[in-house]
């Protein structure tokens, strides 16, 4: 079981993604600034992400989390969290360096 928090970050990066890949070879997106928009979206779906993964037992109550206490099941992240946050910082850091790139030189 996920919680919203956690499925929605990975969507966003997934859509951004998709809207970097269609629009990017697009020079008028360019220049309006769409390496700039990326950039923003990547950081903040990161952010998300690291948020959610420090409150992933808080989508149970106490109860429950008693109950798992005694049945000893364990809250924690599986791959695909791990995942998601490698894929999200790969996207800052490929945002950064392409919004670097586009800067106006003097």
């Amino acid at each position: 079981m996920s919680s919203f928090v956690a499925w929605v970050p990975p969507i966003l990066l997934l859509l951004v993604s998709i809207a970097v890949v269609l629009f990017g070879q697009v020079r008028k997106a360019r220049e309006s600034g769409l390496p700039q928009l990326w950039l923003v979206a990547a950081a903040a779906i990161l952010l998300l992400m690291v948020i959610s993964w420090f409150v992933i037992a808080l989508q149970f109550d106490s109860d429950q989390r008693g109950l798992f206490d005694a049945g000893g099941i364990v809250i924690r992240a599986g791959y695909g969290r791990y995942i998601g946050v490698a894929c999200g910082g790969v996207s800052v850091v490929v945002a950064f360096l392409d919004a670097r790139s586009t800067r106006v030189r003097r």
